[in-house]
């Protein structure tokens, strides 16, 4: 299961929590808390905690010493953690692992009634006609759903409730979460036999609608994936101007945190190709160091833009 980029934020709790914290301690011990969602824990060496907090070393010993010292612990490993954060990352993982179960389930209960349709006698075509023949029911013969649909309804909607902490999906009982994925599920089927797509690029095109920062607010049900497949598919292979802005960020941090761990003498080979010619292009380690931190960080932004 891929790592949930969100967490429900309790704002009651939090606000209860911090509501005689200044401006800068609720602001640092905001960013304490994403750094410790996206990488499990946070380092315990005051001058690494200040980068990430956005500070200088002296403000947040004072802001430690009032406040943030209590709200985080020593792991096993030696780094820190909120003990509650992690109790919400169970949370979330136990009410995914269910919905997955739920959706296993339901593939399982599709294939046993496939496999009771095929040793039904009505199921051969000539009984069937027979059966018409002599019956006044006009009711329509049950679809029965491929176990590889009702997976992707599945993957669907935990895909939808990771990137949505707060969606109502959150609120529904296995039961229903099942049923939320059969009839999903139905709009996967009607994609893959009448609108001839692929199960891989059905996949694919969920994955993309669902952490793109535009559609994941919008494609909210198989319906709606299927209305909009044709445009989703088509800006599946295009970067947009979000994501190109994401991946420049992310070099930066691992420039970043190589000059934090290893100074300006450090090894830059160990970088992707595109964040070391941008660093020659800033003419080195010693010239990033050297600048502010914001300006080297906007510079590097802009020079890895063309580089990449």
């Amino acid at each position: 299961m891929a790592k949930a980029p969100a967490f429900q934020f309790y704002s009651a709790d939090f606000y209860m929590d911090t509501a005689d914290w200044t401006i800068s301690e609720t602001g640092i011990y905001i960013r304490l808390l994403m750094y410790q969602w996206i990488n499990i824990e946070l380092p315990s060496e005051m001058s690494r905690l200040a980068r990430i907090a956005g500070c200088d070393v002296r403000t947040l010993q004072k802001c430690w010493s009032q406040c943030l010292g209590k709200k985080l612990s020593t792991t096993a490993s030696g780094g820190l953690q909120n003990y509650r954060l992690e109790e919400v990352r169970k949370e979330r993982a136990a009410f995914l692992k269910n919905a997955e179960e739920a959706g296993r389930l339901g593939g399982l209960k599709t294939q046993e009634n496939r496999r009771k349709q095929a040793n039904n006698p009505l199921s051969n075509p000539s009984s069937q006609n027979q059966a018409l023949q002599s019956s006044s029911s006009t009711s329509k013969k049950p679809l029965v759903l491929d176990a590889k649909c009702i997976q992707l309804g599945s993957y669907l909607l935990t895909s939808i409730l990771e990137q949505n902490p707060t969606h109502k999906l959150h609120t529904l009982s296995a039961k229903q979460t099942q049923t939320q994925i059969e009839k999903w599920g139905k709009d996967i089927d009607y994609m893959v036999r009448i609108d001839k797509r692929k199960e891989q690029d059905i996949r694919k095109v969920i994955k993309f609608a669902t952490e793109n920062d535009f559609w994941k607010a919008n494609i909210l049900s198989g319906k709606k994936l299927r209305e909009k497949y044709d445009t989703l598919f088509a800006r599946l292979s295009t970067p947009t101007k979000t994501q190109n802005q994401n991946n420049a960020t992310k070099e930066w941090e691992s420039v970043s945190a190589l000059i934090s761990a290893k100074g300006r003498t450090a090894d830059i080979t160990v970088l992707s190709e595109s964040a070391q010619k941008a660093i020659h292009k800033m003419r080195g380690l010693s010239t990033i160091c050297e600048m502010a931190e914001r300006d080297s960080k906007y510079k590097f932004l802009e020079l890895i833009k063309e580089v990449a």
